[in-house]
């Protein structure tokens, strides 16, 4: 039997209310990167300078970073930091 036929052909892929054409890479929060496939987003974690992605994240601030898991685990020094100077 050909599943094939109940396959998506997907031609963009959505991550974070962030639209990704096919093929396209992008880093859709600090410590994440995601590739839209063909089978969907394939996601990784990107090691980061904690302080930069801490100041780069004006935005959302502290929050985007927090929200973000892998960050988490990166960055909890740096966010102790910043937490105890505020």
């Amino acid at each position: 039997m050909d599943f094939g036929v109940w396959r998506e052909n997907l031609k963009s892929c959505l991550v974070n209310k962030l639209k990704l054409e096919l093929g396209q890479s992008k880093r859709v929060n600090p410590c994440k990167s995601c590739t839209c496939t063909a089978e969907g987003p394939v996601c990784r974690t990107v090691k980061v300078d904690c302080l930069r992605a801490m100041r780069q994240a004006a935005p959302g601030g502290l929050n985007s970073i927090m929200a973000d898991k892998a960050c988490l685990v990166q960055c909890a020094w740096a966010l102790d930091m910043a937490q105890a100077a505020s």
